[in-house]
């Protein structure tokens, strides 16, 4: 992209992260992540983790949901939401690490962080 002086946004950075984990290419998907010139947002990790889940990585479940916590804890404005906390507890409860689940409700508990339940209507 430098030889045509453009420099990439966020969303270019996801849609490639994209591409490399629908196609199964989980790995390659974290390492550029990791080796991108710019800090990465929790739509990348997000992004990551809906990949691994749909290819049964659970090694990478666990890594990539923990780097989305830690995301939370860098942006406040991602503090007080429950999504990604509940990803993680169903990562490690499909596991079946049912402390890891534990670990990760008291963590909500201790933070205040209440689980949203959705709705739909039909």
């Amino acid at each position: 992209m430098s030889k045509f002086n453009v420099t990439p946004q966020m969303q270019q950075y996801g849609c490639i992260v994209d591409l490399l984990s629908r196609n199964g290419l989980l790995k390659e998907g974290y390492e550029f992540i990791m080796g991108m010139p710019v800090e990465p947002d929790a739509i990348l990790w997000r992004s990551l983790l809906s990949a691994t889940r749909i290819h049964g990585d659970v090694a990478m479940d666990e890594k990539v949901g923990k780097l989305l916590l830690r995301v939370h804890l860098e942006q406040s404005s991602l503090n007080g939401t429950s999504e990604d906390y509940v990803a993680l507890c169903n990562i490690y409860a499909s596991a079946g690490k049912w402390e890891g689940v534990e670990t990760i409700r008291e963590e909500m508990k201790v933070k205040g962080i209440e689980n949203k339940f959705g709705c739909s209507s039909i």
